[in-house]
């Protein structure tokens, strides 16, 4: 994983663009309680890990992009930064193994942009059970204690988990199928303007 100067320069540009649009445009949905944070900002990521990816295409290039947000977010003003920064590395790593097993192509692209905005469906639920450590009994009682102010009873809780969870997920993959296609095509008409020049 040996980057030439150019090559750094050009990931440091993406890295700093994305790190940038953590901190604002992220600041600025969580203030608005927007839906979908999470998922919208793991696509911007991961349209820009593409791009990236495809104009230095070496192995580690989303890597160290990952690490570099990684490390604008944990240097942020603002509350816990732990979570998000880690959010953002194993986003990453995600596309990092995706398009280090599949070649760059449209379905590559797409594959990854659907598997980061899904991933962050589950950090909501592995954040919540793992890293705060109040374990999986706490995030239950949690569940159940909202859909019984609802009316609905435990076995209702569960269906109406499973469904909320699924609906997410089906978001967020039509979402990062989106994003993986326009990246995909951006990449054909920034290599055309490449050939030109």
């Amino acid at each position: 994983m040996k980057f030439k100067v150019n090559e750094i320069t050009t990931l440091a540009i993406f890295a700093a663009l994305w790190g940038a649009i953590e901190i604002t445009l992220g600041t600025f949905l969580h203030v608005m309680r927007a839906p979908f944070i999470g998922a919208l900002l793991a696509g911007i990521g991961a349209f820009i890990m593409l791009i990236a990816r495809s104009a230095v295409n070496k192995k580690g290039t989303t890597l160290l992009i990952g690490f570099i947000v990684a490390l604008i977010k944990l240097l942020s003003v603002g509350g816990s930064k732990l979570l998000p920064a880690m959010c953002i590395f194993m986003e990453a790593a995600l596309v990092e193994v995706l398009l280090s097993v599949m070649s760059l192509s449209l379905l590559s692209f797409c594959v990854s942009a659907a598997a980061t905005t899904m991933l962050t469906v589950l950090q909501v639920y592995i954040n919540t059970v793992i890293v705060s450590g109040k374990g999986i009994g706490f995030f239950i009682d949690g569940i159940k204690h909202n859909f019984e102010q609802l009316g609905i009873g435990f076995k209702g809780v569960f269906s109406a988990f499973v469904f909320i969870v699924m609906s997410k997920l089906m978001v967020c993959f039509a979402l990062g199928m989106f994003i993986g296609a326009i990246a995909w095509k951006m990449t054909g008409r920034l290599s055309k303007l490449g050939n030109r020049g």
